[in-house]
């Protein structure tokens, strides 16, 4: 038997803290795929490979109402490139998150994910509400260089 379930999981993100409550809307986390080879074919019909450069994108979506993400809300608003006259002396230097950790559990066993070097692309810059009258999550969106 292979206990795939993940209950339990926690994810540390710098400027935010460690978040355990996870939206029921949408998949609690993602990590895209990365494409690590590009192709084509010569007009002789001859197969070109290179390798591509490429960034880790992780998606997270935090329970709304939480610290964690009124933390969030807060780091998206200070990372939001001001208007003309605005006293921001460095806009979206605070977008800077620098590491994002997934301590997963899987059944039995759990390990780490670290990914370094990272800044927030998006994310909620308040609560949202659906029709039946419960707040809904806005994921947030990370892009990081590297992982360990």
């Amino acid at each position: 038997m292979v206990d795939i379930s993940t209950a339990g999981t926690t994810i540390e993100i710098d400027k935010i803290g460690t978040i355990s409550r996870f939206s029921d809307q949408g998949d609690p986390w993602t990590v895209e795929q990365i494409e690590v080879t590009g192709y084509g074919i010569t007009i002789n019909n001859e197969l070109l490979v290179w390798s591509k450069p490429n960034a880790f994108v992780v998606s997270v979506n935090i329970l709304s109402g939480t610290p964690e993400f009124n933390k969030l809300v807060t780091l998206v608003k200070n990372s939001r490139v001001k208007g003309k006259g605005s006293s921001a002396s460095s806009p979206g230097s605070a977008a800077n998150v620098g590491h994002l950790k997934i301590h997963l559990k899987s059944g039995s066993t759990s390990s780490d994910v670290t990914f370094k070097n990272g800044r927030l692309v998006k994310g909620p810059v308040a609560g949202s509400s659906s029709s039946d009258g419960r707040t809904t999550a806005q994921p947030a969106m990370f892009v990081f260089e590297d992982m360990a």
